[in-house]
């Protein structure tokens, strides 16, 4: 069976392999963190956290997302999903750093933001330079290297944090994000002036 994906979404599922890669890092040591490492964290600390997280990102991302339909290039599609990821990328530098619990509010606000900008670009990209014929295996490749990636991301996570300590996974986290972010130069390349395809 030959299968054929074209450059595009080959380059998009590398960087959603590489996000979700860092984030995966994470995931296994996040909960320790708030509770042992910030000052007043507890579970209901978390939780909070959390609840802000996916409130905000569900509030922004229609907007983001219609404000990018409503233009007929896909230049600034490219740089809201840059500059989004760019902004992801300082989160965990910001774990680094944090010690208080509105610290963690405020950085769960700041990937609200970035996400919401991440999520609705990557997925109409990703829809638009679908090949015909091949949109489920496409969607199922995604999913399957990013059931994977995340498994494997954190069980390596947490058994990093364990020998060398939580702050390195920030570290980790980081600069693979930054990483993704500036994968993206790849998917640029191949963009043809910008346009979307014709339907």
């Amino acid at each position: 069976m030959k299968v054929f994906l074209n450059k595009i979404i080959i380059y998009l599922i590398f960087f959603d392999f590489l996000f979700q890669s860092a984030w995966g890092f994470l995931s296994p040591v996040f909960a320790v963190f708030i509770v042992q490492k910030i000052k007043g964290g507890n579970l209901a600390t978390l939780g909070l956290a959390i609840a802000i997280f996916w409130i905000l990102k569900s509030f922004f991302q229609p907007f983001i997302a219609y404000l990018t339909d409503r233009t007929k290039s896909e230049k600034d599609d490219f740089y809201v999903l840059f500059f989004g990821t760019l902004l992801v990328a300082f989160v965990p530098l910001g774990y680094f750093f944090a010690s208080h619990i509105f610290h963690i509010f405020f950085l769960e606000t700041i990937r609200a933001l970035g996400m919401a900008s991440i999520v609705p670009i990557w997925s109409g990209f990703f829809s638009r330079h679908l090949n015909r014929g091949w949109e489920s295996f496409s969607w199922s490749l995604d999913s399957t290297l990013i059931g994977l990636t995340l498994g494997f991301s954190a069980a390596l996570g947490g058994t990093i944090a364990n020998f060398f300590g939580i702050s390195s996974i920030f570290l980790i986290v980081s600069f693979l994000t930054f990483l993704s972010a500036f994968s993206l130069f790849l998917i640029k390349k191949e963009l043809k002036n910008f346009k979307i395809h014709d339907q």
